[in-house]
């Protein structure tokens, strides 16, 4: 997919977000963003920190960024972990969810967490999906 002004994307879905080959095959064809909806999603806990630090490296080797959603709480943390030690790539979570406050109930509102703030809410028991 080209987008103008923004440029080429590719996208990755369903079970293809589980293969690390499809993942950096995708990563090393040309492009600008990689979008990778259910990233983890069926993988086991412990392949997921070598995924993460793949994904790191081809991001800053082909100068690419990536967009991942997940719902796994062990992928977000194994991100965590991988992200603190990669400190020449910039990781960063966006958690979305509705608002308590009064003044705008319900509204969706997003909290930005970079790799030493999302550790610490793991760390602390926060919920960071």
């Amino acid at each position: 997919m080209d987008i103008p002004n923004v440029g080429k994307i590719n996208l990755i879905v369903g079970k293809n977000a589980t293969d690390n080959r499809e993942l950096l095959g995708a990563m090393r064809r040309t492009c600008d963003i990689i979008a990778i909806d259910g990233i983890g999603d069926g993988m086991h806990y412990t392949t997921q920190d070598a995924m993460w630090s793949e994904l790191f490296s081809a991001m800053r080797n082909h100068s690419i960024q990536m967009l991942a959603t997940t719902n796994s709480r062990d992928t977000v943390e194994s991100f965590s972990k991988v992200a603190s030690t990669n400190k020449d790539t910039t990781g960063v979570i966006i958690r979305l969810g509705r608002s308590a406050k009064t003044s705008n109930k319900g509204d969706i509102i997003a909290t930005v967490m970079d790799a030493d703030m999302l550790a610490d809410a793991i760390a602390a028991g926060i919920e960071v999906r």
